[in-house]
């Protein structure tokens, strides 16, 4: 499953979803989360077709988060076959309690701003969690 994020740095969800300008897609499975990709949207769409052109954009996502996002957008979402939510908050953290939530990783550790089984016992340099 895929999960799209609205953000400027890719730290923070901080961008309200019809003026995002780029979005991080993460693919969650039961390895663990890979960063997929940032996704930008092109600078001389405006109104309406920005939200299309998001819609579009993010067709293969299940979720999209963001700081703010309005009826319309979660409705044009919504006829794609994605939910929009209003979740500001830290990246890693939300990828963290989502993957705990549904029940995905045991023993889920955050290595390399990722959340990963790969630690070994006693944790690792890039360990957080």
């Amino acid at each position: 499953m895929k999960i799209a994020m609205a953000s400027t740095d890719g730290v923070n969800i901080d961008q309200h979803f019809g003026r995002a300008e780029q979005f991080y897609v993460y693919e969650i499975g039961e390895g663990g989360v890979t960063q997929e990709e940032r996704r930008c949207l092109p600078s001389d769409v405006a109104g309406q077709d920005r939200l299309q052109a998001a819609v579009q954009l993010l067709s293969d996502v299940s979720y999209v988060l963001c700081a703010q996002i309005g009826p319309h957008a979660v409705e044009a979402l919504a006829a794609s076959g994605m939910t929009g939510y209003a979740l500001p908050g830290n990246v890693q953290k939300t990828l963290q309690n989502y993957i705990r939530r549904q029940g995905l990783l045991k023993n889920l550790a955050l290595c390399g701003n990722l959340a990963t089984t790969a630690c070994r016992p006693g944790g690792c340099a890039g360990c957080r969690g």
